[in-house]
């Protein structure tokens, strides 16, 4: 049903789900037809999860299975984009999740696997740091532990350097996120970080070497040019659409017809006027025997001398 109503809606889709839902997804807008170069679907899986197998390795292959649709699950996922936090490549970071993965190792005799919600912890150690920072300012200035309104207000508007990188919160307390663009690899069908976009900057920052792949060699329109049903009277001066060509063609087929069917009658009366007219014979092509030809000599003789 969802799909159904994708052509009179937009182009440009994103989908928030799980990686089987959105293959599930990708195998029917392929047989919908909609896999080609005028759509697009985003993928919102923040932590990369379709871009991680069981085992938490990063194959990064989310069309692929191993249950036969594996075929068709590639060719769908050519218009398919994945959008993701961007996983901090600082030094602070990869020694804190270097320390994570000791403690969790030796403490609870887990291992941490890599991926992108070990940003979870990581981001929890800053907000830990920011509500340090707001309390302490707070009883600097007279006030107390217990002054929730102060101290969230000391949390908003502020920049200060995390384990997760620069870090920035707006007026409404909300973090500046950066996130990373995945594409297809049509080469290897792997998917890559294409684009990141930083929050603070709100920048788009391409990676080195590696582009956007648009089967139309350019981004899809959420709205096609000439409108989803043809409206845009600038387009219907240059194209007629379906039912005028319809219309068009039926009426030259009609007038070709008529035409025909004039000559063909034309014809026929003419034919049959020809056959009414055989038993006429001209005077001039009328052979006179020599009786005849005397005989009418001797009747005008005796006309004359009568």
């Amino acid at each position: 049903m969802l799909l159904r109503t994708v052509p009179r809606k937009g182009r440009v889709i994103y989908i928030c789900s799980s990686p089987d839902a959105f293959r599930t997804l990708m195998l029917l807008a392929l047989e919908a037809g909609l896999s080609g170069g005028d759509y697009v679907f985003f993928h919102l899986d923040v932590f990369g999860q379709s871009l991680q197998d069981a085992q938490g390795l990063a194959p990064r292959r989310p069309w692929e299975r191993g249950d036969g649709q594996d075929s068709r699950a590639h060719e769908a996922y050519q218009a398919a984009k994945i959008i993701t936090y961007k996983e901090p490549d600082n030094p602070e970071y990869l020694e804190f999740l270097k320390q994570l993965k000791h403690l969790a190792h030796e403490q609870f005799n887990f291992t941490v696997e890599d991926g992108l919600v070990n940003t979870i912890p990581a981001s929890f150690h800053d907000g830990l740091l920011l509500y340090i920072q707001a309390v302490t300012e707070t009883l600097a200035h007279g006030g107390t532990v217990t002054d929730g309104e102060d101290i969230t207000r000391r949390m908003w508007n502020r920049s200060f350097q995390g384990v997760t990188g620069y870090l920035n919160i707006d007026s409404n307390g909300d973090r500046e996120t950066d996130f990373s663009l995945w594409d297809m690899d049509l080469e290897t069908g792997t998917f890559r970080v294409v684009l990141n976009y930083n929050g603070t900057s709100q920048e788009l920052e391409a990676v080195s070497g590696r582009k956007l792949n648009w089967p139309l060699g350019y981004p899809p329109p959420d709205i096609p040019r000439c409108g989803f049903d043809n409206e845009d009277p600038a387009c219907n001066q240059d194209h007629f659409s379906a039912l005028e060509v319809l219309a068009l063609v039926g009426s030259l087929s009609l007038l070709g017809i008529l035409i025909v069917s004039i000559f063909v009658y034309r014809k026929m009366q003419l034919e049959k006027e020809l056959a009414s007219e055989l038993w006429r014979v001209c005077w001039e092509d009328l052979q006179l025997s020599s009786l005849e030809r005397h005989l009418r000599s001797t009747g005008s003789r005796l006309t004359l001398s009568g």
